[in-house]
């Protein structure tokens, strides 16, 4: 099995009560079903609608 690596922060540490996000479309390429994020993180972070990133523009995968 590979290992899979998660950074959390390169700035500082964790501390408890810290928001962690996850962009699906870093590890599907095509979504059998979108779906709906119900997080409360603000526009420009969240992309509401999680789809796979093959039908993601290349400027909305850029930092990921």
């Amino acid at each position: 099995m590979a290992k899979l690596e998660v950074r959390v922060s390169e700035d500082r540490a964790l501390q408890p009560g810290d928001s962690l996000t996850f962009f699906y479309p870093s590890t599907e390429w095509e979504m059998a079903q979108s779906f709906q994020c119900t997080s409360d993180a603000q526009d420009g972070v969240c992309k509401r609608q999680l789809v796979g990133a093959a039908e993601l523009k290349p400027e909305q995968l850029e930092g990921y």
